[in-house]
């Protein structure tokens, strides 16, 4: 079996150009950006692709989980530490060098996993709104972007394909990624139900194998730490309005940024509540608008749990990041009858991402 079975040497060649331009376009955004405005504060390794959440999973995979980092999932991190320890190569270099290999694979795979359902229109704007996202620039940091959706949309392509053993393998990967990486079997399940050659192996994969990465974290938590949910309760360290203690719901965390917009300051913060605010309901609506053009309704569970599950914290703070995982809104946003449209909408994508990352470059938290 060829790894990318359907793709042409022709598309192979697209796909690689257009990854490679993408890439050079950050570059060049990263060398405007110490330009543009003042650094807040100095990146780790003096990288500016590791602030925030880069610079813990470069601790994990340098000295294991410390403090109340156990929010962050353990497989990127320890690729990260395995890799350089073993070919000494520093940390952040082997950070950027596999988020660059995991950026390939994904995009590779969302092409694939696209042309199962639609024609050359529509995969040419799902890829350009999913590049030119506000936020996908992360894809070139060192966080779980890239690796989690490469991990995502392989197994969702091979769980369409009926590979459910391969599928059910990547998913167990992509849930020692990410939380959310536990819903994957969703697709699973439903592609097997869906399925005329239905047997109990493929069954048992699908049940028993993609939470053993999960399942194998809480296992290491418990066993150094004593409590296997430590990954949850120490979210709480990573954002002021983040409350686990109580489950919150979404009226709840909208009723808290109502009143942040009537009674803050016009600060950073204020305008990147207003930004968290408005993407949140601006995929919301995409995701309805996804249905409503018959996108898988398995793309559109996934992303509707991929946007709602970070708001349960009570927040909507790195919601336009978590986003990216709502797949169905590209498809959807590419399913737009009017071009005019669509190339306003890219436009705009493409100049808030700018500014998004060069202010992230220079130290100023965005998602």
């Amino acid at each position: 079996m060829r790894m990318f079975e359907r793709l042409s040497k022709h598309e192979f060649i697209i796909i690689f150009l257009a990854s490679f331009v993408w890439r050079i376009y950050l570059l060049y955004v990263e060398f405007a950006s110490s330009f543009l405005i003042p650094q807040k504060t100095s990146p780790l390794f003096n990288n500016p692709w590791t602030n925030f959440d880069g610079a813990h999973y470069l601790s994990i995979a340098k000295d294991g989980y410390l403090g109340s980092e156990q929010a962050f999932f353990p497989l990127f991190p320890f690729l990260i530490g395995i890799v350089s320890r073993n070919f000494d190569i520093p940390f952040d270099v082997v950070g950027l060098l596999l988020v660059n290999l995991s950026f390939a694979f994904m995009v590779t795979y969302f092409y694939m996993l696209l042309k199962l359902d639609y024609k050359k229109n529509v995969i040419f704007y799902s890829f350009a709104f999913f590049l030119f996202f506000p936020t996908s620039f992360f894809f070139g940091a060192i966080y779980t972007e890239s690796l989690f959706l490469a991990l995502l949309f392989s197994s969702i392509y091979y769980a369409r394909r009926k590979k459910f053993i391969l599928s059910a393998i990547l998913a167990a990967f992509a849930s020692a990624a990410r939380l959310v990486g536990i819903f994957i079997p969703i697709f699973l399940f439903y592609e097997y139900f869906r399925s005329k050659e239905k047997n109990k192996l493929n069954l048992a994969s699908i049940i028993l194998i993609p939470p053993f990465g999960i399942a194998s974290f809480m296992y290491y938590l418990y066993s150094k730490f004593g409590d296997p949910f430590l990954f949850i309760s120490s979210v709480s360290s990573f954002g002021e309005q983040r409350d686990i203690g109580n489950l919150t719901l979404l009226p709840q965390v909208v009723w808290r940024y109502l009143k942040i917009f009537i009674i803050s300051d016009k600060t950073f913060a204020y305008y990147l509540s207003v930004f968290e605010f408005t993407i949140f309901f601006l995929v919301l609506f995409l995701i309805y608008y996804a249905w409503r053009r018959k996108v898988r309704f398995s793309y559109i569970i996934f992303s509707l749990i991929v946007l709602i599950l970070p708001t349960l914290t009570g927040s909507f703070s790195s919601v336009p990041r978590y986003a990216l995982g709502a797949f169905a809104v590209f498809i959807a946003l590419a399913l737009i009858k009017n071009v005019k449209v669509k190339v306003m909408l890219l436009t705009i994508g493409f100049i808030i991402q700018f500014f998004l990352a060069v202010y992230f470059l220079q130290g100023y938290f965005v998602s």
